[in-house]
């Protein structure tokens, strides 16, 4: 639901106290007593414009901040699981030959699946399994020589950091305006 029904209630009552004040201004105070303050209420007006515009502004920048965040979390996502797909196709194939389906099997869950289910905000769980998957493949390597030792420690920090990555993009799905300020605005 967008808005609470206490959002509602708030902004239902501070329309009608809007309302009735400016019924009982017209009816006990008329036109040619009011007209004298036109000028104070100018520049009331302007200063609550301009105070507008500046609330705008801001919600503005956060919100592109918001997407640029995002926009660089995803990135780095995909470059993680790129790197564990490289890295998986240079592991013994008893633990490669999995991870690499898995990080395939990854990329289409995601896209296909979780990005639609964050509109609204929930993530797939079918994807947090290949993550699992995909952490626990990657340390079931048993390495035996130095270029093993290489292999292991990096596709452990590109799993560990694409677990990471998912989880920073997952927990940006809530950011943004409040629904009650958009109704404000």
């Amino acid at each position: 639901m967008l808005l609470s029904w206490t959002s509602l209630a708030v902004l239902a009552v501070v329309i009608m106290l809007v309302t009735g004040g400016l019924h009982l201004t017209q009816r006990w105070a008329p036109h040619h007593r009011r007209e004298k303050y036109n000028d104070v209420a100018g520049f009331i007006f302007a200063a609550i414009a301009v105070f507008y515009a500046v609330l705008v502004a801001f919600v503005i920048v956060a919100l592109w901040g918001d997407n640029d965040t995002a926009r660089h979390t995803t990135y780095s996502e995909a470059n993680d699981l790129a790197a564990t797909y490289w890295l998986s196709r240079q592991m013994p194939t008893a633990q490669g030959v999995p991870l690499e389906h898995d990080t395939l099997d990854y990329a289409h869950t995601v896209i296909s699946t979780e990005w639609p289910m964050m509109t609204r905000h929930e993530s797939s769980p079918a994807a947090t399994k290949l993550v699992y998957e995909m952490r626990s493949e990657a340390f079931a390597m048993d390495p035996r020589t130095p270029r093993d030792q290489v292999i292991f420690e990096e596709v452990t920090d590109s799993v560990t950091a694409l677990a990471a990555d998912r989880r920073t993009r997952l927990d940006a799905v809530g950011d943004g305006v409040p629904p009650f300020l958009w109704v404000a605005l």
